[in-house]
């Protein structure tokens, strides 16, 4: 009887102490009872609460070119109605600078065939009052016979920077011609992209690494032909 028990012990703690000597070695392996060690790179961007840029009520927090421009009905309105300097465009902007981004916006353009205007984001002046910047282009001239509605343009800076992914065939029958279109950008280090009405037009990285990554928002209006443009709903949600 009493070599019985002598082999159940023997038994039973030779089994404990290996059993712990596994559970040892394991932690010592695979570092068990740690905190997980977090890699940044694959934390994915986080939007932030939205800021508002435009009040509605008034002009507060922009500047910049505000003749030609008003606040009508809790829209933002901008009038070319003289044709005075050919080639002459202005701008309004805020005040405030931005990085990275979503923007989003519905825009209407009225009037004459020559109907162009833009939003223009990491904005700043150059020597001539020009904004350099990107451009998400609101528009067209002689009617349809150029559509620009979504495409990236630089035009101050590079005039021949142009980004678009649908042809103007594909922008007819996206684009609401006397109604309401909806914008959204987003701008996150070096990728850019467009949307209108739902449909990426802009898809692009910079490769010019000397572009600036922060700076204003701003609308364009150009002097040389008759036309209205209104904003409404504008929403900025800035991308950590």
């Amino acid at each position: 009887m009493r070599k019985k028990i002598h082999y159940i012990l023997r038994r039973y703690f030779t089994g404990f102490f290996f059993t712990m000597a596994f559970m040892g070695l394991a932690m010592l392996l695979f570092g068990w009872g740690q905190k997980p060690m977090v890699c940044n790179k694959n934390v994915p961007t986080v939007l932030t609460d939205r800021l508002t840029i435009f009040n509605g009520k008034n002009l507060d927090g922009w500047t910049g070119h505000l003749k030609g421009w008003k606040v009508e009905n809790g829209e933002l309105v901008g009038t070319a109605a003289n044709k005075r300097e050919k080639d002459r465009a202005t701008w309004i902007r805020t005040e405030q600078k931005f990085e990275d981004f979503e923007l989003s916006m519905w825009v209407k353009l009225l009037g004459d065939r020559n109907r162009n205007s833009g939003v223009y984001y990491r904005g700043q002046w150059d020597d001539e009052e020009h904004v350099v910047g990107y451009e998400f282009d609101f528009g067209g001239w002689a009617g349809e016979k150029e559509l620009w509605w979504g495409e990236l343009h630089d035009p101050y800076r590079r005039p021949d920077f142009w980004i678009k992914k649908l042809e103007k065939e594909e922008l007819i029958s996206l684009y609401n011609k006397k109604g309401w279109n909806h914008i959204r950008i987003r701008a996150e280090g070096d990728h850019i992209q467009h949307w209108l009405n739902g449909i990426q037009t802009v898809d692009w990285y910079e490769k010019d690494s000397t572009m600036q990554k922060q700076g204003f928002i701003a609308f364009q209006l150009h002097d040389e032909t008759r036309f209205e443009v209104r904003i409404r709903n504008i929403e900025l949600i800035p991308i950590k």
